[in-house]
């Protein structure tokens, strides 16, 4: 029996297999199974696309939430914090000024060979530590180590920790700048340049009730951090959260939100060290260097020495006499100098 309206119903059976099947259409198999199977898929394509939805709202409601929480929790430790950082008397418009750095001079000092050997080395042996990434069960998550194998489009991990150590060696500052979607999930990270980030602390206004009946108001700060700044060579300065930065440092401070540049510290004795190697090789180079300590505690007198210097100078000095043995008299001594660098470095000095 043949029912009048299956026929209408083709049109909307094929226009729906274009949308919901790869197959291509097919009108010799029964109408109504094939309305059926229709219906069934659009109706499974529609419900998965409203779990979808609903997933990824609750997601962002569950994601709202947690922010939520973790801000009433800071606000609730605000009210019992007393102590006052050093960095409060410091200006924190964008971002906190550290004292006595210089990273101009530190590159300077890092311009040798020797510092560019032990920065190589450094570089070289974290990189190509073995790594992986487990869970609370002791199993390898495949998905958080590819990803951690390329965590940008052009460096590798290896490669954004190379960076990151030469930051670290010389300025005690290394900075991960990550990449988050809009439920702040990581899409990826890359290295940037450590100084040019600076830190800004929070900064509350406080009222302080004096002895006399005023109210003195100021800034103070707990040393907590609140924003990150970019001074970018550029002269433009963008602003990052917390969770957007990763900073490393090496040796924290008390009187300082950053790390201590220790190759600063070694700067009066690098200097030394240059210049006294810069002259002991222009001595060397000039042919200006001992070969002989002749100790002889008997001679006083200039004559005796001039006399004995002429003996020995006939006996021993000219090609003739090269190889001959010198004749000790008394209590004169003679120490063989080979001079290195290093012996010709503290002579100088």
């Amino acid at each position: 029996m043949k029912h009048p309206w299956l026929s209408s119903l083709k049109p909307i059976i094929s226009k729906a297999q274009n949308l919901f099947s790869s197959d291509p259409p097919a009108y010799n198999v029964n109408p109504m199974m094939q309305a059926a199977q229709t219906m069934r898929k659009a109706h499974s394509v529609s419900f998965d696309n409203k779990i979808k939805q609903s997933w990824e709202k609750y997601h962002q409601a569950d994601h709202e939430l947690r922010k939520q929480i973790d801000e009433m929790k800071e606000q609730d430790a605000m009210q019992y914090r007393k102590a006052i950082a050093t960095t409060s008397i410091y200006p924190n418009i964008y971002g906190v000024y550290r004292s006595g750095f210089n990273r101009h001079e530190n590159d300077r000092l890092a311009e040798n060979a020797t510092y560019a050997l032990c920065e190589k080395s450094i570089q070289d042996y974290v990189s190509a530590l073995e790594w992986t990434v487990k869970d609370r069960d002791r199993n390898k998550v495949d998905d958080a180590i590819d990803f951690l194998e390329s965590p940008n489009k052009d460096d590798t991990l290896n490669d954004v920790v190379k960076m990151t150590c030469r930051d670290l060696t010389r300025y005690d500052a290394g900075v991960w700048v990550k990449t988050l979607n809009k439920r702040d999930e990581l899409i990826d990270f890359k290295a940037y340049y450590g100084p040019e980030f600076w830190i800004g602390i929070d900064r509350q206004l406080q009222t302080v009730q004096m002895e006399n009946g005023f109210q003195v108001q100021g800034f103070w700060s707990h040393g907590y951090r609140k924003k990150f700044w970019q001074h970018s060579r550029q002269g433009v300065y963008l602003e990052f959260d917390p969770d957007e930065i990763s900073y490393f440092m090496m040796y924290p401070r008390t009187d300082s939100p950053y790390g201590t540049d220790f190759i600063n510290h070694l700067r009066w004795y690098l200097e030394t060290l240059l210049d006294s190697t810069k002259a002991a090789g222009m001595m060397f180079a000039n042919g200006m260097n001992p070969g002989t300590v002749w100790r002889h505690p008997a001679l006083t007198s200039f004559q005796e020495l001039a006399d004995r210097k002429a003996e020995i100078e006939l006996e021993l000095q000219g090609p003739d006499n090269f190889g001959g043995i010198l004749h000790l008299i008394g209590d004169e001594e003679i120490q063989h100098l080979t001079p290195t660098m290093v012996d010709m470095q503290w002579l100088t000095g």
